[in-house]
């Protein structure tokens, strides 16, 4: 009889597992670039210069229309992103991710950064990643697969803004070079889902258990007598 209820038990809690709400994938990735072109009169320095980085996607972000015709944008969706320059330069942050039909590009940033001599004046305010052929099967962030180098477009994928006070509009774009995926991690019951199926289960584990010293004391005892 134990060994029929913890049959049944067990098999509840797969099937309720199986049911449970799941968050969708985060996928990183790790990517280095080289300096194509400048806007706003760096100094030549920058020609040359290389750089790399990795960005993380949440595909369970929030999606919705806008900001413009034909756009739909992604709450928060580039969970963090960050590019390391040879030259010295760093950023790092999160942003909403907007498409474009299947044009991935970032929006909204929460960027901090700083830049060494002779960049001082040129502090990054803005990480913008655009990447093509990069848009989900199924029409929803949810469903973007992993996707490799080959697969997106390579040239101005980086995009460094500046807030400086003499160069207005100051930007620097990077081609990529390389783009890895490094961790992809499945969908993960929802904490609070998973609290609420292993609470009764902790409850019958427990009556299982009185159920099994129950009989042995009663086998005990038969064998006693």
């Amino acid at each position: 009889m134990l060994g029929y209820r913890l049959v049944l038990g067990l098999s509840a809690a797969v099937s309720l597992l199986l049911a449970l709400p799941v968050r969708a994938s985060l996928l990183t990735y790790d990517y280095t670039v080289a300096f194509d072109v400048d806007f706003g009169g760096f100094p030549s320095a920058l020609a040359g210069g290389t750089g790399s980085g990795s960005f993380t996607i949440n595909t369970a972000a929030p999606g919705s229309p806008g900001p413009g015709a034909g756009m739909v944008t992604y709450a928060g969706a580039m969970s963090s992103i960050s590019f390391s320059g040879s030259n010295g330069i760093q950023a790092s942050g999160h942003s909403d991710i907007v498409y474009i039909g299947s044009t991935l590009f970032t929006i909204f940033p929460q960027i901090s950064g700083s830049s060494p001599p002779p960049f001082t004046s040129l502090v990054p305010t803005n990480i913008v990643l655009f990447l093509t052929n990069a848009a989900p099967a199924g029409g929803q962030l949810s469903d973007l697969p992993p996707f490799t180098f080959d697969e997106v477009g390579h040239r101005d994928a980086i995009e460094l803004g500046f807030s400086d006070p003499f160069k207005s509009g100051a930007e620097a774009d990077y081609s990529l070079t390389s783009l890895v995926l490094v961790s992809d991690i499945h969908g993960v019951p929802e904490p609070s889902t998973l609290g609420m199926l292993v609470i009764p289960l902790l409850a019958l584990g427990w009556r299982l258990a009185g159920i099994s010293d129950a009989s042995r004391w009663a086998a005990d005892r038969l064998l006693g007598s």
